[in-house]
């Protein structure tokens, strides 16, 4: 993303500074408000009806729906959430990583308006995940704070459950996943291509060699 650290170099200052903290804080005080009124939740689906009634604060709010509303569950994946965010915009800067996140979000914005449905911002957040695997894949980390496991064991853990989703999921799971791979795809799409071209390359040499 030549363009966006041209961009960082002239406008360090640009981006939302600790933007999965807020996320999170504020996914956090949704859950709480969520037990004493699970009806204010659906208030906040990103939703082409709701957004063409003037109800415009869905654009943002999708992203706070909480994925569980389990106790237990919602710690760990709100602290997950928070650790992949802080450490990829370690890794990229507050304004990549604040790119990032938007691209996701208006991809998953345009597929609301343009097919309908409801969306929550799960798909996006669990696509935060797939590029901190893609930086650090060997990075070891304790699951529940316990069993230690590699980054890129998880990722697998995430991508079967994108595919399994997607599979059996309905046509507004299957636009959300799509859509929030939109920064994935255009972050690391040709650094993907790049390392299909060089796989492919080496096993048409091994199979040369073979002959």
């Amino acid at each position: 993303m030549k363009f966006l650290d041209k961009l960082e170099r002239k406008h360090p200052r640009w981006g939302i500074p600790n933007l999965m903290m807020h996320i999170t804080i504020l996914t956090a005080i949704v859950f709480v408000m969520g037990i004493f009124r699970s009806d204010f939740v659906n208030y906040l689906y990103l939703t082409r009806a709701g957004v063409l009634e003037g109800q415009i604060w869905r654009l943002v709010s999708f992203v706070l729906v909480p994925p569980s509303w389990s106790i237990i569950w919602i710690v760990f994946i709100l602290y997950f959430y928070y650790f992949v965010g802080n450490a990829l915009e370690s890794a990229w800067g507050t304004l990549k990583f604040t790119a990032y996140y938007v691209i996701c979000m208006l991809a998953t914005i345009a597929a609301a308006m343009i097919f309908g449905g409801g969306y929550a911002g799960t798909y996006v957040n669990l696509s935060l995940f797939l590029a901190f695997a893609f930086l650090y894949p060997d990075l070891e980390l304790l699951l529940f704070f316990v069993l230690p496991i590699k980054v890129k064991y998880l990722a697998y853990i995430d991508v079967a459950f994108l595919l399994i989703s997607f599979i059996t999921g309905t046509l507004t799971t299957k636009l959300a996943i799509v859509a929030s791979l939109a920064g994935f795809l255009i972050f690391f799409g040709q650094e993907i291509y790049r390392r299909i071209k060089m796989w492919i390359r080496r096993e048409q040499y091994k199979n040369k060699m073979k002959r």
